[in-house]
């Protein structure tokens, strides 16, 4: 029985391969059998299965399911999912603290999600909500009175929260308690209707994996209190926290302080970090509706308080729906909407922001795409590859892909001019973006998500995207829709105090784009008052793992 199990395994072929033939043989009369083999050798021998093939054998007895947990063999196989879906998979510690168990975690999660992914059941393996409870008395009553933003960190461990005094809270979302809420920064600024907040997270990915850093601007609304307006830009760097092997939290370092020009206008501010620079588009007060200055600053050098740091200034023309995106070699990238490459390099520093009229001179850029634009044009965030930098565009029936060679790669591409390639790679069916809000957080490199809702079904619909940028367009494509129930609620509207008066109830959706981790296979739908935690992986609904 044990002979042809591991023959159905395929582990009969490997053993002959490796000249090990006789060894499989369990009734050999010197008591040799697979299971009195080395455990050197058995673990080389289990490293080569796949991963269908490893998890029959555990099932075979004890002695080759002690062998099957072996941390190399787990090692092995997240390096093989990590080389089939380059930069998606992501460590929140040194892969040596890593047990066994959660490599081989990590791996049927990854694994599963591969096949969630694409499954036609029409909902998620998994879907949890959290609950927001917290709101600030002192608001109106507005889409924001729970949370301003939020952001998943890759990985799809933890959930940042962020609210408009600066509050940074996050939640555990692989842990039992994954309602609890955590503080990660306390509120730092006066508590009261209007005020401000948005954020970037660093681009790069020069430092530890288990670390990033993000940017965040907070302003107090100048209607509502007296005295100088808190207008900062902290860059935080939010680290793992570490009990033995175990990570149980997340902390937060503050490493500078960059104050902002309270002559700026800030009725929209857009941020881009990466490795020293900080990109701040603000507009001009004086100037007209979608004039913007976007400052580079090299925010180490900024001395704490001042506002007399250097900083080099492009005048730009940016609509709502605008994204600023730093790129390395001293390049950013704008999408106006139309996609808009600068070089700053030569740009001259100055320590005041120049003072603009109803009309100024736009800064020409190196370089510029035409793209057709609607209000559902939505770009992802940069993702370097095979030395290029590309973007995902998606418009309204279509996702393209925009690439610019990636300078500090290629060395000879800074002596010649840089050129976008744009090409179509999936049709899209009607969707619906939150408007205003980015889009950046929403698309990996293979696998992106978009929504639009179901006007008889009173349900929100996932849009999973799949595309590959080194393929030719593929018409025939349709992307698998999974149907979220959202409800329906009344109006926010005030009514006018008519007690006879029909209450009106609309269909609840999103009130910002979608949050996704590519690695996970985890999405998570910020909805009014909660988040709705999606899983793709197939684990989950198997109830495999926590």
């Amino acid at each position: 029985m044990l002979l042809h199990l591991l023959m159905a395994a395929g582990i009969f072929k490997i053993f002959h391969r490796l000249g090990l033939f006789s060894r499989l043989l369990v009734d050999r009369d010197d008591g040799l059998t697979i299971t009195t083999l080395p455990l050197e050798i058995l673990t080389e021998v289990l490293k080569n299965l796949d991963l269908s093939d490893l998890l029959r054998v555990r099932q075979v007895c004890r002695s080759l399911h002690r062998a099957t947990t072996a941390k190399p063999i787990w090692i092995h196989h997240y390096r093989r999912c990590e080389g089939m879906s380059p930069g998606t998979l992501t460590l929140e510690k040194p892969i040596d603290l890593y047990s066994s168990e959660e490599l081989e975690r990590a791996v049927l999660v990854w694994e599963s999600t591969q096949v969630g992914w694409r499954t036609k059941d029409g909902t998620p393996s998994r879907r949890r909500t959290i609950t927001m409870a917290d709101a600030r008395s002192c608001r109106q009553l507005t889409w924001t009175e729970y949370f301003h933003d939020a952001y998943l960190v890759p990985g799809g461990r933890w959930l940042l929260v962020f609210q408009a005094e600066g509050e940074i809270s996050y939640y555990d979302l692989d842990s039992v308690d994954y309602q609890t809420k955590r503080i990660l920064v306390p509120d730092y600024v006066n508590a009261a209707p209007n005020t401000m907040v948005s954020f970037t997270v660093d681009a790069s990915s020069s430092f530890p994996r288990q670390n990033f850093r993000l940017a965040q601007y907070v302003r107090e609304n100048r209607n509502d209190l007296q005295g100088p307006i808190h207008r900062t830009i902290k860059i935080w760097e939010i680290s793992s926290v570490l009990e033995g092997d175990d990570v149980t939290g997340l902390t937060a370092t503050c490493l500078k302080t960059v104050q902002v020009d309270p002559a700026l206008g800030d009725r929209r501010v857009l941020l881009s970090l990466r490795d020293r620079y900080l990109a701040i588009a603000v507009s001009p007060a004086t100037a007209k509706r979608w004039h913007y200055f976007i400052l580079i600053v090299e925010w180490p050098l900024v001395e704490e308080g001042s506002l007399d740091y250097l900083r080099r200034v492009l005048n730009t023309h940016l609509h709502a729906e605008g994204e600023i995106h730093l790129l390395s070699d001293e390049r950013l990238m704008a999408f106006i909407p139309e996609l808009c490459l600068y070089d700053y390099s030569s740009a001259e520093y100055t320590t005041s922001t120049p003072e603009a009229g109803e009309y100024f001179d736009l800064t020409p850029p190196t370089q510029c795409k035409s793209l057709p634009y609607s209000n559902r044009t939505k770009i992802s965030a940069p993702v370097l590859s095979q030395g290029c930098v590309w973007f995902l565009v998606t418009m309204d029936d279509v996702a393209r892909v925009v690439t610019i060679p990636d300078n500090s790669r290629i060395p000879e591409a800074k002596s010649s001019p840089t050129t976008f390639i744009a090409k179509d790679l999936i049709p899209l069916p009607y969707f619906f973006p939150c408007r205003f809000w980015t889009a950046r957080y929403s698309f990996g490199r293979r696998f992106g998500i978009l929504y639009a809702d179901n006007i008889d079904t009173h349900a929100c619909e996932l849009i999973l995207l799949e595309y590959d940028v080194a393929k030719e367009f593929t018409s025939d494509y349709v992307p698998v829709v999974k149907s979220i129930p959202c409800g329906r609620i009344p109006s926010p509207v005030e009514q006018n105090g008519d007690e006879d008066q029909e209450q009106i109830w609309y269909d609840e959706l999103p009130h910002r784009n979608v949050l996704f981790d590519e690695g996970s296979g985890r999405a998570v739908l910020p909805v009014s008052n909660r988040f709705e935690v999606l899983d793709f992986a197939l684990v989950y609904g198997y109830g495999r793992t926590p």
